[in-house]
């Protein structure tokens, strides 16, 4: 048996409707076809509910997503646009009404990326500061190096009457 996490198919529906929605846009823009005003929230929601018009109910069906007919919330025009922002980035760009952990429901993968990134750039942040100090450790390290050096070759050189003058003083 293939583990979930293995799966071929998503198992949620969102996530299904999603993918293929993204195929659909993405095969009907290389055929030529003149995409309508928010071509991905189209597809996805014929995919999803049958009808490519966006309302509340559809955006129910949307798991993350719950709104109450009558409550405030942002105009559908507004839900429509951020979604196809999310649907058109594939996850990358969420922006607002949409909930911002609908891109972990929709597509992990882009999270993962994202997080991936940040560690890649904290550990290069951090990698660099231990340099710098590493850096200036060994600059310290190389000055008193050298004032000993100094002063061994002064020694070197001085002389009985040069002591004297140290002592007299």
């Amino acid at each position: 048996m293939i583990p979930t996490s293995l799966a071929l198919v998503p198992l949620l529906t969102e996530r299904q409707a999603a993918l293929q929605a993204i195929a659909a846009v993405e095969l009907a823009q290389q055929m030529g076809a003149r995409p309508g005003r928010y071509p991905y929230v189209a597809a996805f929601m014929k995919q999803l509910s049958g009808a490519s018009r966006i309302s509340v109910k559809a955006l129910n069906r949307i798991r993350g997503i719950y709104l109450q007919p009558r409550e405030k919330r942002a105009p559908l025009p507004e839900w429509e646009s951020a979604l196809d922002a999310f649907l058109s980035t594939a996850g990358e760009v969420c922006p607002l009404p949409l909930p911002g952990e609908l891109a972990t429901t929709l597509f992990p993968e882009a999270v993962f990326r994202r997080a991936g990134r940040a560690k890649h750039a904290a550990d290069k942040t951090v990698s660099h500061a231990t340099r710098r100090e590493q850096q200036a450790a060994d600059y310290r390290e190389r000055q008193l190096e050298n004032l000993i050096r100094q002063a061994e070759t002064e020694l070197a050189f001085s002389t009985l009457e040069t002591l004297r003058g140290w002592f007299a003083a």
